[in-house]
């Protein structure tokens, strides 16, 4: 290396070293805030968004159910039938939350059922793969 790339070096480590020590405090800060705020959600704050929550769950849930009878129903998923879809999820999801008493820990229930069905279904699947499906 010559002289002069020596010296840019030597004075971009320096800049570096100087300018972290700085940077880091205020990083520390910034990430400090952001995981108390996601410290306190977890804690009990997440009890002020307990109907959105619901709601969302219970969208995911409507959509994609509505979306795996329609592929069913019409062979091919196009535009105006996702559109469909969402629009029926949403107002499936919102009657759902708004007119009862729907929340996060009665779904715990709902989250129970189909992780049975999951896993019968895969069981049924590994069954069928083996060849046992007649025993």
């Amino acid at each position: 290396m010559n002289k002069k790339t020596m010296v840019m070096v030597l004075l971009a480590v320096f800049l570096v070293t100087v300018l972290a020590a700085g940077a880091e405090a205020a990083f520390k800060d910034a990430m400090d805030t952001v995981f108390k705020s996601i410290e306190s959600f977890f804690a009990s704050g997440w009890k002020n968004y307990e109907k959105a929550l619901a709601f969302f769950l219970v969208f995911f849930l409507f959509f994609s159910s509505f979306l795996i009878g329609a592929k069913k129903a019409f062979g091919e998923i196009s535009k105006p039938v996702i559109v469909f879809c969402f629009a029926a999820a949403a107002i499936s999801g919102g009657i759902l939350i708004v007119t009862n008493k729907f929340t996060l820990v009665q779904f715990g229930y709902v989250a129970f059922g189909l992780l049975f069905l999951m896993v019968t279904s895969a069981f049924y699947a590994m069954l069928m793969k083996v060849g046992l499906e007649n025993h």
